[in-house]
């Protein structure tokens, strides 16, 4: 009977349990191996069993894979790391696969130390790979991510997948479970992933958890669907863990899909909040400033824009006078209580109705404040607007800081101690 002894003392990966032997050498070799194959369990024994490929005898070398660079597994290390956990449990397995049947593992002794022996038998050659276990226990399947798994939600053309899981979503690499989808230990995802290409240490946990995040927004990035992705910005939006996504650099393929996402998400006017100053000015003006974590904000900004620039766009914007023929009576009472208003605070500037962008209720405008016709349908937002304007033109102030508020003060109280002094 041919064997092999490996120089792995019995406490080697002493940390490693049932579920990191059947990931190394079962579910690790079969995904890889086969399209489709079969776990079943009977009469207290456990039966895994694909056809159409083999490993071959020189795949009992440690280093002796026949994968390829950046494959799973291409050292072979781990499909004899998982025989050696078996074997410490005391659970007999036998393999059949293309030239050599009934592999199994038994302890030798080696410098005084017990070590681990691999022997077969030689028998007719087996186009496949079978394992039977003496073990009818949890095979953690739901920590296996197979073709056609309904918790797949999308898969990118590099392999990336966005998994449906509940509460306590996890990441996967290659189809196999590595641990809870908590990035940097704190939130959950909203999402469970699997990456092809994500880098493990050498106990097959995440070694670096912003190659994750980074993983995380390359998939959403590719993402089309507009259901899913306003789940994702929802996600963001709770503080889930996808706030940390990181699409730096990344190519957006749908970005009106992704902008329509947001809207739903975080309103029709949603910006991206650049300095306090602006934020305030945005808020003033109808809009909705989002702080986005870094990793998101350049991707953000692209998509919808940021606070800064909506606001030079409305500064810019082609204003439309609205002609003051074209004004209701009650509305032209309105306009002419303005203009005694302005006599009455010292301004000669004029009050024009205009069309102004949306949620625009007024714009100084050189000689002349412009303002929204729509608030010429009540005098008391009529006069709000006018005095904030006003207080911009002979104090030269800016939105949202406490210098504008004392200057709408000022031209507040020139017009109402003009009349209390009659």
């Amino acid at each position: 009977m041919p064997s092999i002894v490996y120089p792995i003392t019995s406490n080697y990966r002493a940390q490693w349990d049932l579920w990191d032997a059947l990931r190394e050498c079962i579910y690790q070799e079969f995904l890889d191996l086969f399209k489709s194959w079969k776990i079943t369990q009977e009469n207290g024994r456990t039966i895994v069993e694909g056809h159409g490929a083999h490993i071959n005898l020189r795949n009992l070398l440690l280093g002796g894979s026949d994968k390829q660079e950046g494959q799973r597994g291409r050292f072979g290390e781990g499909t004899k790391l998982g025989w050696l956990v078996l074997l410490r449990e005391n659970i007999f397995f036998s393999l059949t696969s293309g030239e050599f049947h009934n592999l199994h593992a038994r302890w030798t002794e080696l410098f005084g130390e017990q070590v681990m022996e691999v022997c077969w038998d030689e028998g007719e050659f087996f186009n496949g790979s079978r394992y039977e276990l003496e073990y009818a226990g949890e095979l953690w399947e739901d920590r296996v991510i197979r073709p056609g798994d309904p918790r797949i939600l999308f898969e990118d053309a590099w392999g990336r997948m966005i998994l449906e899981e509940g509460a306590q979503p996890q990441f996967y690499v290659k189809g196999l479970w590595v641990g809870p989808a908590r990035p940097y230990g704190g939130m959950y995802c909203a999402f469970g992933y699997n990456f092809p290409d994500l880098p493990l240490a050498e106990d097959r946990q995440i070694s670096d958890t912003w190659e994750a995040t980074r993983r995380i927004g390359r998939v959403w990035a590719s993402v089309s669907d507009e259901e899913l992705l306003t789940r994702f910005w929802h996600a963001v939006e709770d503080g889930r863990a996808e706030a940390s996504a990181n699409m730096t650099s990344v190519q957006i393929m749908a970005p009106k899909a992704h902008k329509r996402a947001m809207q739903q998400t975080f309103g029709s006017r949603v910006v991206v909040a650049t300095d306090t100053d602006s934020q305030r000015e945005a808020e003033y003006r109808g809009l909705k400033p989002v702080q986005f974590d870094w990793g998101l904000q350049s991707a953000a900004k692209e998509i919808v824009g940021t606070d800064r620039e909506e606001l030079a766009a409305v500064a810019g914007a082609a204003f439309t006078q609205f002609p003051k023929s074209r004004l209701s009576e009650a509305q032209r009472k309105i306009l002419d209580m303005l203009l005694r208003l302005a006599g009455r605070a010292g301004m000669t500037r004029d009050v024009q109705p205009y069309m102004l962008p949306p949620n625009v209720l007024g714009q100084a405008m050189g000689d002349k404040i412009a303002l929204d016709v729509s608030v010429f349908g009540d005098a008391q937002k009529a006069i709000a607007a006018w005095l904030h304007e006003a207080a911009h033109i002979e104090h030269h102030t800016d939105d949202a800081t406490a210098a504008h508020v004392d200057a709408v003060a000022t031209v507040a109280a020139k017009v109402i101690a003009s009349y209390a002094l009659r």
